[in-house]
């Protein structure tokens, strides 16, 4: 298992605890926070695969530069992107199931 993966698998999971962390605050019961897991889980799956997608897509191209040091500057700076695919993972996952929430029960 590679860095990469483990940055995906959070990637995933962090959607379904920012799910969670809505339904608690709207205080809702055990089906409040099954639509919540459920949410979770589709957001968090969506945001890793797109997560994985970007991460291919960038790594083939790098690998076919011909300069060393480009390719290390492209490599580095795929692992600090993953913040923003995280946060942004945290955020649709909290907002979308915060709406549901509203909306459903």
């Amino acid at each position: 298992m590679a860095l990469w993966d483990l940055l995906v698998g959070v990637c995933f999971f962090i959607a379904v605890l920012g799910a969670l962390h809505s339904a608690e605050l709207a205080g809702v019961g055990f089906w409040g926070h099954a639509l919540a897991i459920v949410t979770g889980l589709a957001i968090g799956t969506c945001c890793a695969c797109a997560m994985r997608t970007v991460g291919e897509i960038v790594g083939a191209r790098a690998s076919k530069l011909r300069s060393k040091s480009l390719r290390r500057w492209c490599f580095r700076g795929l692992y600090p992107s993953t913040v923003f695919w995280i946060l942004l993972s945290l955020g649709i996952g909290t907002r979308v199931t915060s709406a549901l929430i509203r909306l459903v029960i």
